[in-house]
């Protein structure tokens, strides 16, 4: 994921990881990601599902001010989990 006026790595979407295309310039994508973290633990951590550890992105603090959170719920061991969606740009891959 860049920076769209820096060309600057903001960020690492991991494999297998869902995004929704809302843009594209060239052979950039403008991506919208969605994922959970546990609010005040690991900031830009994002995972696929609450409590299940399947990584979706790792995001730098500049993007992270620019996610909207989506949800909030408390685990049964308390732990508090936001649903969170980004958007960033990313390469277009050749297919």
């Amino acid at each position: 994921m860049k920076d769209a006026a820096s060309d600057d790595a903001q960020g690492q979407l991991y494999p297998a990881s869902e995004v929704k295309v809302v843009g594209q310039s060239g052979d950039m994508l403008k991506v919208e990601i969605t994922g959970w973290e546990i609010k005040g633990s690991t900031p830009g951590m994002l995972v696929q599902d609450m409590a299940k550890q399947i990584q979706t992105a790792s995001i730098d603090p500049e993007l992270q001010k620019t996610q909207k959170v989506l949800n909030t719920q408390t685990a049964t061991d308390g732990a508090v989990w936001q649903q969170v969606q980004v958007a960033a740009w990313m390469t277009q891959l050749a297919t």
